[in-house]
This record gives structure tokens, C-alpha cells and sequence, in this order.
């Protein structure tokens, strides 16, 4: 009997974890951009996944601020398939360390799920420290019909200790990146953009995201912006 009881109780649980299991989720809980500059567009993919239970139609999405896109409204996400989407962030002009949690609604708008975009947004980037780029935005653009492939960013590190880095996330479709390992005391590293065969003909926008490791000793995130036009003379 209690062989039996204790069998009733973990099919019970195993029945109800299976229930709880979320049609829609995102792989991703949270986008740190870390310090950013103002007035700057930042991307990155995120990833919705569908479980293998049905369909799922997104009906609406709510990101309680101008500043952010997410172009998923009206996308339907076969059963066990997921949806790859790049979502936007406008840094815009007021200083701030906010945290913001766009909605997704679905199955009806029964049900919803969130995705958390954070972002440290600084005035002055090179009054920054340990560490600042330049430039804070990085212009990989052409002008004419002389095509330019590698562009460099800086790292500076003004202080008077070493500076640990690591590269967090980049879209490698347009371009291969060398990035460094640290900044040396008062010293600069230096990484640079490479464009591929697509980078040189594309114009494109585009993140960059390291973690460096401050003098207490925590992990943080900054973002570079990338950005692509391609001026070419009129005949």
C-alpha cells in the first residue's frame, strides 16, 4: 500500500510538471547591454522557443517604451521550432541604470512571457572608469568607390590597475572581430572589425558587447555600437 501511495505521488508530480511547462519561452532571460552611450541604437538576438505541445500565434507585445522593438506580433512558432528575432534598444538622452521587461502575449493573450533588457545609460563616455572606447560608436563605412575593411576600436584604461576583458556577443554575419583579453595600467588595447565579403557590399547596424571586471571586482557589461552606410558618387 505505501509502495503504491508513494507511486500516486510521483506520478502526480511528474503529471503536474509536465502541465506547468510554458507553451512560449524565451532561451534568453535577460539582455545586458552594461554601459552604453546616449542617443545610440544597440541590437541583439534573442530566441523564442515553442514547446513540442501545438502552435503557437504571438498576438500582441507590449514593451512599455518607445525606446525598444520587438518585431514579433503576428509571428507563429511551429510546435517544438523557434523563432530567431532581433530585438532594438534607443539609449536615448536620459542618464539612468534601468531595467525594462517587454511583454509577449499569446495562446489568445491567455497567456504572456517577458524578456529583461537592461542598460546603464552614461553622459561623458570617457569621463568613464576603469575603462572607455573610442570611438564609442564605431562607423565602418564606406565613402566612394575605395573600400575601407578594417576598422579599430580602443580601449583605454586610465587607472593605475590591469583590467580584465571578455568578448560577450557579436554578430559575426558582416564581420570578423579581434577583440583583447585585458587593458593593461594606463594603457590602451585595441581590437579590430574586419568585414567579410557580405560586410563590404551590406549596410548593416549592429552590437558589440564585452564584460570587463572593475577594481571591486565585479563583472559588468558595455556595449558598442556598429553601424554600416555605404556613400558611393553619383554618375
Amino acid at each position: 500500500m505505501r509502495k503504491f501511495l508513494m507511486l500516486l505521488l510521483l506520478s502526480f508530480f511528474i503529471t503536474g510538471s509536465l502541465q506547468a511547462r510554458p507553451l512560449l519561452s524565451f532561451k534568453t532571460e535577460k539582455v545586458d547591454f552594461g554601459k552604453v552611450p546616449q542617443k545610440s541604437w544597440f541590437y541583439h538576438e534573442v530566441v523564442l522557443q515553442a514547446n513540442d505541445e501545438g502552435d503557437v500565434t504571438i498576438d500582441s507585445v507590449e514593451t512599455f517604451c518607445d525606446c525598444i522593438l520587438l518585431p514579433v506580433m503576428g509571428k507563429t512558432i511551429p510546435a517544438g521550432d523557434s523563432l530567431v528575432v532581433t530585438l532594438s534598444f534607443f539609449s536615448g538622452i536620459q542618464v539612468s541604470n534601468k531595467e525594462w521587461r517587454p511583454h509577449v502575449f499569446f495562446n489568445n493573450k491567455r497567456d504572456k512571457i517577458y524578456i529583461r533588457i537592461m542598460a546603464d545609460i552614461i553622459p561623458e563616455i570617457e569621463r568613464h572608469r576603469p575603462i572607455y572606447v573610442k570611438p564609442y560608436s564605431v562607423a565602418a563605412s564606406q565613402f566612394g568607390d575605395q573600400e575601407k575593411k578594417e576598422f579599430s576600436i580602443q580601449i583605454i584604461n586610465p587607472t593605475d590597475i590591469n583590467i580584465p576583458l571578455k568578448l560577450i556577443y557579436f554578430n559575426d554575419e558582416y564581420y570578423n572581430l579581434e577583440f583583447p583579453v585585458f587593458v593593461p595600467p594606463n594603457d590602451t588595447a585595441f581590437g579590430e572589425i574586419i568585414l567579410n565579403e557580405k560586410g563590404l557590399v551590406t549596410e548593416f547596424e549592429n552590437t558589440i558587447i564585452f564584460e570587463y571586471i572593475d577594481k571591486t571586482s565585479d563583472k559588468k557589461n558595455y556595449s558598442i555600437p556598429v553601424r554600416r552606410k555605404i556613400f558611393v558618387p553619383r554618375e
